[in-house]
């Protein structure tokens, strides 16, 4: 997916109990393969930057842009590593936040107000923050090491900014099938 100035995606990973040095995050981050930039990490032509950092260490934030699943899903597995859990925040606006309420079954009715959904895709619960007067939505959910290791965040990532099932494996096309 090529740089969409419509969408966002923001991960927020809290780190483990006791981990107040955001150095161990990084450096799991870098041990990944991802190469370290002035604003963040870089890797094929991809940056993704530290947007914030709270007072205590314990959390960061990196903004992603509009990366595609299987980067994203990379980057989570990365800093998954440091952390309890890291919350992925899908942000867009305009004729994209439209299709994708439509094709979670969710409408964007301008005279609506805004209002928060809840739904469940692939076990993991996913909340919908709609927005129709300023033609938004942010969709957000939480993984951990169980996720990851199921590959959700990609699973997620072709359901929310849809996509085709180009680079999927056989097993996971008629796996998604039964599903």
């Amino acid at each position: 997916m090529s740089a969409d100035p419509r969408c966002d995606i923001r991960i927020v990973c809290r780190l483990k109990p006791g981990e107040c040095a955001l150095g161990s995050l990084l450096k799991a981050i870098e041990e990944c393969g991802w190469k370290r930039s002035d604003r963040g990490f870089k890797r094929d032509g991809v940056e993704i930057r530290i947007r914030d950092v709270s007072l205590s260490g314990d959390e960061a934030v990196f903004s992603a842009g509009s990366v595609g699943g299987e980067v994203l899903e990379d980057f989570v597995k990365a800093v998954i590593r440091r952390c309890w859990y890291a919350d992925v925040y899908y942000h867009v606006r305009g004729d994209l936040a439209k299709q994708i309420a439509s094709r979670l079954g969710l409408g964007m009715d301008e005279a609506g107000g805004s209002r928060v959904e809840r739904i469940k895709l692939y076990g993991v619960p996913v909340r919908l923050e709609i927005y129709p007067v300023a033609g938004a939505l942010t969709a957000s959910h939480r993984v951990g090491w169980s996720e990851v290791n199921r590959g959700i965040v990609s699973k997620i990532y072709r359901r929310i900014l849809g996509g085709s099932g180009a680079g999927r494996s056989l097993l996971d096309r008629v796996l998604g099938w039964i599903r």
